[in-house]
């Protein structure tokens, strides 16, 4: 009876402890989760330890986060901030939301084929060898585009926007993707999809096509973009020769 007694009394000491010491190393998180953000916002994270806390974005194309535990609202999509006491760590989800939404982005995978593309997007309102354009995109937008290479693959496609959202379209990109180059002189901008040039799929390219419209077109970086970051002209001419037989501008 004494030595049941003794292992009952050890073992509670044991789990006395074990629960302290859990509690010592906890993270306890304050802060309302998933959060959600907009582009450049800020917010503080509300957590506590008895051990110094670290903070690390998981991905920062979406969110990124200072040494004092404040997130930066990055581009468009999901990602976690991780914080760790060197013990134990926690997983707060964060969720970008846009504040504009001009139109989809057309970029369904790149090397679809064309009758991929028609299957999900149904038969397109023009056609050329190369392109095939959707009209009544959006509000906004009055015209989407789809390329494909000789095989029918997809390789680029293409938006026109009315000039009267350019304040509206700049934000909208901006929002979703990083500028790298811009050209105040010939009112051009070239922007990506990632922070890490191994992740990066897409190349987006803005300029004006005329006094009326924007275009704004989407590409495979795979094939696209040479050594000097310069969109081929190929692509563009591509767009800009089905653009005058699909609208009356």
């Amino acid at each position: 009876m004494k030595k049941t007694f003794s292992i009952i009394a050890l073992l509670s000491v044991y789990i006395l402890t074990s629960c302290s010491n859990d509690d010592s190393n906890a993270i306890v998180v304050n802060t309302k989760t998933p959060v959600v953000l907009n582009y450049e916002k800020t917010l503080q994270i509300d957590a506590t330890s008895e051990s110094p806390m670290t903070y690390e974005s998981e991905n920062r194309f979406h969110a990124d986060v200072d040494s004092k535990g404040v997130i930066t609202g990055g581009h468009v999509g999901e990602t976690n901030i991780i914080i760790s006491n060197g013990k134990k760590s926690q997983k707060i989800p964060i969720t970008i939301e846009p504040l504009h939404d001009l139109y989809k982005t057309p970029c369904p995978g790149w090397g679809k084929s064309k009758n991929e593309i028609i299957a999900v997007y149904g038969y397109p309102d023009n056609e050329t060898e190369t392109v095939i354009g959707y009209t009544n995109y959006s509000n906004a937008a009055p015209l989407v585009m789809y390329l494909f290479d000789d095989n029918d693959l997809l390789m680029a496609s293409s938006v026109i926007v009315k000039m009267g959202y350019t304040s509206s379209l700049v934000d909208f990109l901006l929002e979703r993707y990083i500028p790298i180059a811009v050209d105040s002189k010939e009112y051009t901008a070239v922007f990506m999809n990632e922070i890490n040039e191994s992740k990066i799929t897409t190349v987006i390219y803005l300029s004006v096509y005329n006094m009326s419209y924007m275009m704004v077109l989407y590409m495979d970086v795979r094939g696209v973009l040479n050594n000097t970051r310069a969109v081929d002209d190929t692509i563009l001419n591509e767009f800009r020769g089905a653009i005058e037989s699909f609208m009356n501008f």
